[in-house]
Order: structure tokens, then C-alpha cells, then sequence
């Protein structure tokens, strides 16, 4: 199962790849977070879209 939702008063946007919920969460790059269930597995992705423009505009 894979759902993706934006969330627009956040320019976010969140890809859940599995029904598991997040024991932890990385951040493996400015603006993008992993979640990862208990297991170790990825459960989902979050992308900041105003934070990855910022780094952009700013690099």
C-alpha cells in the first residue's frame, strides 16, 4: 500500500509506504525526513518542498 498526501499550509508532501506506525525518524537531507517503523523498515517519506526551495535558492 502506498499513499502519497500534500498537505498545502505545509508545501508538504508525505509518501506512506506502509500501514506501520513511526518509531523514529531520519532526516537524510535538508528537507526530506524518512520514517522508520519498529521493525527498521521505511514506513514513509516526508518532503518539505518550502525548505528544499530555501536550500536552493540559498546554495
Amino acid at each position: 500500500m502506498m499513499r502519497a498526501n500534500y498537505y498545502a499550509d505545509t508545501d508538504s508532501l508525505y509518501v506512506e509506504l506502509r500501514g506501520a506506525a513511526a518509531a523514529t525518524s531520519r532526516e537524510i537531507s535538508p528537507g526530506v525526513v524518512v520514517d522508520i517503523g519498529a521493525d527498521g523498515e521505511v514506513v514513509g517519506i516526508d518532503v518539505d518542498w518550502n525548505l528544499l526551495r530555501c536550500s536552493v535558492a540559498a546554495g
